[in-house]
């Protein structure tokens, strides 16, 4: 039991390197968006993604030291939590998972709201851009002199000559 609690510890102090990492990425990625620096960008999402593969690994550990340790202690395994392990075990270890625990969770909660704000960011970004785009179209469309090509369109008249229809 006590070799499966570290073992615990160690794929849950993992855990918290991955996450550090994910806020750190997040955070690149808001400034790379910030300076519409593309290849910034991509190569933050790159490496986000990357992080998502890495911890649903750690995850499917976690998942089965838990499975494992609640089959030991009697507890049914979709009831078991940091919280109810730490209530069910009397080992030093309690005091370090339930620490473990409240530091993964602020972290995790810090990682949410980081992506939340790149989100946003990102959104009325591709807001701004979308209205700037319509903007210009809408003159295009209505203007006699200038197509959506740039080039001048010659008008009904037959164009090409000045108010007095002399060139």
């Amino acid at each position: 039991m006590e070799q499966k609690l570290d073992q615990l510890i160690a794929v849950l102090e993992h855990t918290m390197g991955l996450y550090e990492r994910m806020l750190s990425a997040i955070g690149e990625e808001l400034a790379a968006a910030t300076a519409s620096d593309f290849e910034r960008f991509r190569q933050a999402s790159t490496e986000k993604e990357s992080l998502v593969s890495q911890l649903k690994k750690t995850e499917q550990c976690r998942d089965d030291l838990l499975r494992t340790i609640a089959g030991t202690l009697g507890i049914p395994f979709q009831k078991i939590n940091i919280s109810a392990l730490v209530s069910r075990i009397d080992s030093p270890r309690a005091r370090h998972l339930s620490e473990l625990g409240s530091a993964l969770q602020d972290l995790i909660n810090r990682v949410r709201e980081a992506n939340r704000e790149t989100c946003m960011m990102v959104s009325h970004c591709l807001m701004l851009v979308k209205r700037s785009i319509g903007f210009f179209q809408h003159w295009t469309r209505l203007s006699t002199v200038y197509g959506q090509s740039g080039n001048i369109c010659s008008d009904r008249r037959g164009g090409g000559r000045l108010v007095s229809d002399t060139v």
